[in-house]
């Protein structure tokens, strides 16, 4: 029985992993596309030249050929930096080093074939028209973790990063849109809570489990139909062939603070306030098990927010303590009534009211 039993926990564990790392389809909310043309010296298409498109981080790879018309196309491309390498008979090897993939943008790039061996390699650059978005008319700002993790945010969220975009204000509406009219996807799934709206999604964001960050404010594409207001596109991290991984911890303490001019002004002390952000990553490929081809990424973070909050309520005066009302009858006279003696209460209450409800 104890054999059987370790050998549906490895089945098990082995189609809980295949469902983990199979490559989600159709993200085109978060992944980009490379287009482009494949030519010879004269600039006639190139037909069944394979252009190969190598994830650097992680060296898995996509392979197309040309089309009649010398056309490739690769969709759905992780965000990351590739490397794409273009070969056929008869010309030389084209090869860009490095090309950078942002989360839902799309990059021309187009290859000039030379005449030459084969095993002879051309070092292509992506110049700047490569990042010219000719497949659509989006307009909006890519935010990698790089800079993501410099930027202030109280909350460590990357939902407060939308208030940094152009167009925006800080309370999340975008180019003149409501709050509730912006929408968050994240790796192509829906998280946008829009029973709150503005900044609110369902999903906790940190920032350290975020690998970008967009935001389209303006002529938004068809799949974000949802709503007028900004678009914003994440993509979590996921595991490289290196591990890679870091500790973190953001403190705020109210003997770093000064008060407020109202306790001030009333001799109070400052509350406390003590918030303690903490938490871990950690990532790379899986030991002992698809050696290079199954990667993990893990993120934890915990909060501690001890403290205190002022509040401001009405309370009895030291008179009605002892069971004595005092108010102002029709001629502005302070009137005392001992609720323990007085049998004038009820009327004098009423007429009361009725001067100050109608300000006579």
């Amino acid at each position: 029985m104890k054999k059987v039993s370790a050998i549906v926990f490895l089945a098990e564990l082995f189609l809980a992993l295949t469902m983990f790392v199979q490559p989600i389809e159709a993200q085109t909310l978060t992944t980009g596309t490379v287009i482009g043309t494949v030519t010879d010296p004269s600039g006639a298409a190139i037909l069944d030249a394979t252009v190969v498109l190598r994830n650097r981080a992680t060296n898995s790879q996509a392979t197309q050929n040309s089309n009649s018309a010398g056309q490739y196309t690769f969709a759905n491309v992780a965000p990351g930096e590739y490397q794409v390498t273009v070969k056929k008979v008869g010309f030389r090897t084209a090869d860009v080093a490095a090309l950078t993939v942002d989360v839902a943008k799309s990059y021309t790039l187009d290859f000039k074939m030379e005449l030459g061996q084969l095993a002879e390699v051309v070092q292509v650059e992506a110049g700047a028209r490569v990042e010219l978005q000719t497949t659509d008319a989006t307009v909006g700002n890519v935010l990698p973790a790089s800079e993501m993790q410099s930027f202030p945010a109280l909350t460590r969220q990357v939902n407060e990063l939308l208030t940094l975009q152009p167009g925006a204000t800080p309370t999340g509406e975008i180019t003149g849109a409501r709050s509730d009219q912006s929408s968050f996807t994240l790796d192509g799934i829906d998280v946008t809570n829009n029973s709150v709206g503005g900044l609110g999604t369902f999903a906790f964001l940190p920032i350290d489990s975020v690998d970008e960050f967009r935001v389209s404010v303006a002529n938004p594409n068809a799949e974000y139909g949802r709503g007028a207001g900004g678009q914003v596109s994440l993509v979590s991290r996921s595991g490289t062939d290196q591990y890679h991984g870091s500790t973190y911890w953001y403190h705020q303490n109210d003997n770093l603070n000064a008060n407020s001019w109202d306790n001030n002004r009333l001799k109070l002390a400052k509350p406390e306030l003590k918030d303690n952000r903490f938490g871990a990553r950690a990532g790379g490929p899986l030991p002992f098990l698809w050696h290079k081809k199954t990667f993990f990424f893990a993120n934890y973070e915990g909060r501690r927010f001890p403290g205190t909050t002022s509040q401001s309520r009405i309370v009895p005066t030291d008179a009605l303590k002892q069971g004595i009302l005092q108010f102002a009858d029709a001629s502005g006279v302070v009137r005392s009534y001992n609720l323990a003696t007085s049998t004038a209460i009820p009327a004098a209450l009423a007429s009361a009211l009725v001067f100050r409800r109608f300000g006579i």
